[in-house]
């Protein structure tokens, strides 16, 4: 295993660091070793996305030059592009034996259980759209997905107890069974889809080819997707994702459908960028994983559903491009993968895969599993308290507080709340024959 370490001062990465801020550790791979690393698409997609980067910050600047770049939230500025896609060249830190496998496995060696303490003071209850009817044709859903006849029991339990389509329910409050049920089938496809990508045993040539087959999914060319893929189960799966995602094209205008395709474009190209450091055991440090996880978390086309489900029509009002707007997205954003690893890190951890925030914060902090935990729930509360103190600014802001704006705030608080519930009732991170326990914290074992 190869931890990679920030490298800010090679050449290339000072003339980057001045613009992508102090909370992205900008590093890079030499040519030499991108060639030998990666495969040239892998490639092209870290140029491509350099590029657009440079550009959308170029613009972004003349627009404010006194922005702060050493800050990720500047009094409801923010200075990343909106829905950007993080990807970034990485070189290869050559005193491997300071940071080797055995430092990263060693910080919490010998724990056999761990303490998540409290980190949230958000609550929500499912929304009575979500009944057991839907519930059990989501399961189904998830079943014919992944082929019940091919599962052992105990993998049909696993399916079935992690209730992944319950994230819709609980984080999408006021919407109808009607729009419910597609969202909720496609966050089954997200988990599911992100599950595919992470297993080790899943040939490379086949991720790529499926990640392809998806990405034109959501381009619209599911007639070339199917072309792509050769085995039944894949094609299977992809049909049953073109069919949602015509579903939920229903309910957007033009707009949603340029930014929810985008939005899962990036999504799938980062997964196969973090597939690839899985298959490598490679392990980056926390800020350029904190920088990964913005895109891989899938929590940005959920943004974009907030609006098209609810009917808000802030797409077309360009009210999304407010700068409080964009800082109370990012803070969401941010808040949700962080709260998600606490509680998947028991999981990850089991898998032997260290892209989790607590296993970084334990390695560069150098301290122990509790400690680790106690600083990512520290940072959970920090954010809600950055989102109370943004969401106060856009309620007495006359300009900005019309029409429907409040609602799509509310929407955000919704899915992070929904997201800290789902995490503690969903089998899985906490395996078959889980209870989820009254109070959101407590001492889990290994």
């Amino acid at each position: 295993m190869e931890v990679l370490v920030d490298c800010r001062n090679t050449l290339f990465a000072k003339g980057l660091h001045h613009w992508v801020g102090g909370a992205l550790a900008v590093v890079f791979w030499t040519p030499w070793v991108l060639n030998s690393m990666y495969s040239e698409t892998e490639i092209d997609i870290v140029k491509g996305n350099l590029q657009t980067m440079a550009r959308e910050q170029q613009q972004h600047s003349r627009k404010n030059k006194a922005l702060n770049p050493m800050r990720i939230f500047e009094d409801g500025q923010r200075v990343l592009p909106r829905h950007y896609i993080a990807y970034t060249a990485l070189e290869k830190h050559r005193r491997r034996s300071i940071m080797g496998a055995s430092s990263i496995l060693s910080i919490f060696e010998g724990a056999k259980s761990f303490y998540i303490p409290p980190h949230s003071s958000y609550h929500v209850d499912l929304n009575p759209a979500y009944d057991a009817k839907l519930d059990a044709e989501i399961d189904k859903w998830c079943m014919d997905f992944l082929n019940s006849h091919d599962l052992t029991d105990h993998k049909a339990q696993f399916a079935i107890q992690s209730k992944l389509g319950k994230l819709a329910g609980l984080a999408y409050q006021a919407i109808s069974s009607e729009r419910l049920r597609p969202m909720a089938k496609f966050l089954c496809w997200l988990y599911l889809a992100d599950d595919f990508m992470d297993n080790p045993s899943v040939p490379v040539s086949d991720l790529k080819n499926a990640t392809l087959a998806y990405k034109l999914i959501f381009k619209n060319d599911y007639d070339q997707a199917i072309t792509l893929v050769e085995s039944k189960g894949l094609l299977r799966q992809m049909g049953m994702l073109n069919d949602v995602y015509t579903d939920l094209k229903g309910f957007m205008n033009p707009g949603h459908r340029t930014r929810f395709s985008k939005s899962m474009v990036d999504v799938l190209d980062m997964f196969e960028v973090e597939s690839s450091w899985l298959h490598k055991t490679l392990v980056p440090n926390f800020e350029i994983y904190m920088w990964m996880r913005e895109v891989t978390a899938g929590v940005i086309p959920c943004m974009v559903a907030i609006d098209f489900l609810n009917n808000f029509g802030l797409e077309e009002e360009g009210v999304l491009d407010d700068p409080h707007i964009q800082t109370l997205e990012a803070i969401a954003n941010r808040h949700t993968f962080l709260a998600n690893d606490m509680l998947s890190f028991k999981k990850e951890w089991a898998c032997k895969q260290y892209l989790n925030s607590v296993a970084l914060v334990g390695y560069s902090s150098n301290c122990g599993l509790n400690e680790a935990m106690e600083k990512v729930a520290q940072m959970v509360q920090d954010l809600e308290k950055e989102f109370a103190d943004i969401k106060q600014k856009v309620l007495s802001n006359k300009d900005l507080n019309k029409g429907n704006v409040m609602g799509y705030v509310q929407g955000l608080e919704y899915f992070m709340a929904g997201n800290i519930e789902f995490s503690w009732l969903s089998a899985r991170y906490h395996g078959v024959g889980w209870v989820s326990p009254a109070e959101k914290y407590g001492t889990l074992e290994f």
